[in-house]
């Protein structure tokens, strides 16, 4: 009883922080701190897809022990990967026993990860997961929970995709009227006429 309060908690604490963040690497690093108390892991990630080069890219990480290794906007494969599995099956993907393929597996010896895919109106945005040096850190009621922060997390996730592309056209617009004005100013430069008739005037 007192584990499903925990879980309850959990969730509650996160819904409020997503919808006070549309800043996806400040996201990460809440959710992280949110989760470790109810499923405790050495890091958090998040890649989101990337229909360019058709992979996924390592968008937010919480990584202490390894701040300078993982490095953000690494490229993620489909295939061969817990993240991969999770993003093109669209189901979560919980390993447990050993070392994780991958590059980031690789170079830090993570044992364990869990792994969910980032799904809002039905569209696969990319994938949610937590990592642990220990083997066996993840249960399947773990995966159960991760999946379900997954999808608020997708809702966040696209919010704040939605905010940066409003912002990006925003700018955008204001680059473009300087250049018009500039532009005007250029075409008609009505200061250096010079005249006092009423017609000029």
């Amino acid at each position: 009883l007192s584990r499903e309060r925990d879980r309850s908690q959990l969730l509650l604490e996160i819904n409020n922080t997503l919808v006070s963040n549309l800043n996806i690497r400040e996201l990460i690093s809440a959710i992280s701190m949110c989760l470790n108390r109810v499923l405790p892991h050495d890091a958090a990630g998040l890649a989101l897809y990337d229909p360019a080069i058709n992979k996924l890219r390592v968008t937010a990480l919480e990584f202490p022990a390894y701040d300078d290794v993982v490095i953000e906007d690494e490229i993620g494969d489909l295939e061969g990967t817990a993240g991969g599995l999770a993003f093109t099956t669209r189901e979560p993907v919980l390993r447990t026993n050993g070392d994780l393929a991958g590059p980031v597996g690789k170079r830090t010896g993570l044992k364990s990860s869990c792994t969910v895919p980032l799904i809002s109106h039905n569209k696969t945005l990319g994938i949610l997961g937590v990592s642990s040096f220990k083997e066996g850190a993840f249960s399947d009621s773990d995966t159960e929970l991760l999946n379900q922060i997954g999808k608020q997390v997708a809702i966040a996730v696209e919010n704040a995709l939605a905010f940066r592309e409003i912002d990006s056209l925003k700018n955008q617009l204001k680059e473009e009227k300087l250049y018009l004005e500039e532009e005007i100013r250029t075409e008609y430069n009505f200061e250096e006429i010079i005249g006092s008739s009423s017609v000029l005037k």
